[in-house]
């Protein structure tokens, strides 16, 4: 999937999907031969996640999470595959 058709599909700018591979709040998106991201089923549940704590007013804390790969995907492995009444209960 293009940068054109997941900007489209969840509604953020292409240049903030730039950004948050740039700054790591999801991993570096697959290129084609002729350099052009190539977003996965990987690629499109990590910008899932970043849209979902942006929505949630987290922003400020996916960048901090960045910081430690294992807390990001702790906390990616609760969004996807926790029930909503799980993430309540483990959130707080």
């Amino acid at each position: 999937m293009t940068i054109k058709e997941v900007s489209e599909k969840y509604g953020i700018s292409q240049d903030t999907l730039r950004y948050y591979e740039r700054v790591n709040v999801i991993p570096k998106v697959t290129r084609t031969s002729g350099g052009i991201r190539d977003y996965q089923e990987e690629d499109l549940r990590w910008v899932e996640l970043a849209v979902c704590m942006r929505n949630a007013g987290l922003e400020k804390g996916i960048l901090i999470l960045t910081g430690s790969n294992r807390i990001v995907r702790k906390t990616k492995d609760l969004f996807f595959r926790s029930s909503p009444g799980e993430i309540r209960h483990n959130v707080g």
